[in-house]
């Protein structure tokens, strides 16, 4: 059996792939999901998940092997971690003067702010850098979304994302836990188009009334597993996956949430691929753990 040591779910390139470590390599690499079988057997240890830092050439992966004790990074990751998300969340609050001169060039770009809705109804609010592509919704597993307006850097952008929240009522994070519940319960797309429809408006609105180097926009986005009818009818996978054995097929995700399928079952389930995180685990012919599936866990 293979030794792998599971950093975080990746969708670079727009592929869905797990950050793994197999056996004693040294650095990391990413292993594609879809399609994949994973047979494996959790051990007990848990490993650092490592950092982001920022360099000429944008964001980087750092590997650690550091022990992280009970908590998902070591002591030197965390400090990290802690440090760029001030810089990238608390920018506009900091001011640019404090911002860590790593990040500036980050955050001087033109962002874009957007409206995600998920399949159990949950609007958010979020930012993202650039002008084209999706690939922060996609890795969010928001279901359908919009742009509604560019804004010349990342500071001001987070001014308005603040304002959204504070008037208009809008969260700025939506759990795993509502996403997946959303994908086993999900309501009719309509439903949030027409809740995207009305937010949109408002956030028009707020700009047209105090927002400076910011211009409205409206761009609808849909995930791709809009159009994928394998969603349809999944139910909740009942054990987590950071204990026990586990045996099972990738078949599709949606963020972190995937649809897998077993060889003993006709069912797909929906599991929360998150939950791998940190783990080592032997990769093998392993005896999966009893799954009894019930109509709902929520």
């Amino acid at each position: 059996m293979n030794t792998w040591q599971i950093l975080g779910i990746s969708w670079a390139g727009d592929v869905p792939s797990l950050l793994t470590r197999v056996d004693q390599n040294r650095t990391s690499e990413l292993v594609p999901l879809l399609g994949r079988k994973l047979s494996y057997r959790v051990r007990q240890r848990r490993v650092c998940l490592g950092h982001i830092t920022y360099g000429e050439s944008g964001p980087a992966y750092v590997d650690c092997h550091n022990d992280p004790g009970p908590a998902p990074r070591c002591e030197r990751c965390a400090a990290v971690e802690n440090v760029l998300a001030a810089s990238m969340h608390q920018a506009h609050k900091l001011g640019r003067a404090y911002v860590d001169r790593r990040h500036t060039a980050h955050l001087d770009n033109p962002h874009r702010l957007y409206l995600a809705a998920f399949p159990d109804g949950s609007l958010k609010v979020g930012t993202s850098v650039g002008s084209s592509g999706g690939v922060r919704l996609i890795e969010q597993g928001a279901w359908l979304a919009r742009y509604v307006a560019v804004a010349s850097d990342g500071y001001v952008v987070r001014e308005l994302e603040d304002s959204v929240t504070t008037e208009l009522s809008v969260v700025q994070a939506v759990s795993t836990r509502r996403k997946l519940h959303g994908l086993a319960h999900r309501v009719d797309d309509a439903v949030l188009q027409s809740a995207l429809t009305t937010t949109t408006e408002q956030v028009h609105r707020l700009i047209a009334s105090s927002a400076d180097g910011i211009d409205p926009v409206d761009v609808a986005w849909n995930n791709p597993c809009v159009d994928d009818d394998r969603w349809n009818g999944a139910a909740a996978y009942p054990l987590r996956l950071d204990r026990g054995n586990h045996v099972f097929s990738v078949a599709a995700v949606c963020g972190r949430v995937g649809l897998i399928e077993r060889a003993s079952s006709t069912d797909r389930l929906l599991v929360d691929l998150g939950q791998m995180r940190g783990l080592e685990v032997e990769f093998g012919d392993v005896e999966p753990d009893a799954v009894e599936v019930q109509a709902s866990l929520f």
